[in-house]
């Protein structure tokens, strides 16, 4: 576990500062309290049943891995960037 702690972090500081990209997996970190946002598949959100139930986890898992995909023709996974004006 320790090992793939410090590849984590070899790989977070290799790719601090450079831009998201569409289909990149990012992981998403609380700054305050050091967790990773994590889903639950086994679990829908309490508000919204079409979605799954979202948490923070001091733990690393492969549940904390979220891809941004394109939504619109003109956004393409291997075409790049994502920008300010592609977010909601």
């Amino acid at each position: 576990m320790e090992e793939e702690c410090a590849l984590n972090f070899e790989q977070y500081e290799k790719l601090k500062g450079t831009p998201i990209r569409y289909g990149q997996a990012i992981q998403l970190m609380h700054h305050n309290s050091h967790k990773f946002l994590v889903y639950d598949l086994n679990h829908v959100s309490d508000y919204e049943t079409d979605n799954l139930k979202i948490s923070l986890k001091t733990e690393y898992s492969e549940e904390s891995c979220f891809r941004i995909l394109p939504c619109y023709s003109y956004q393409q996974e291997s075409q790049g960037n994502i920008y300010d004006d592609d977010t909601v």
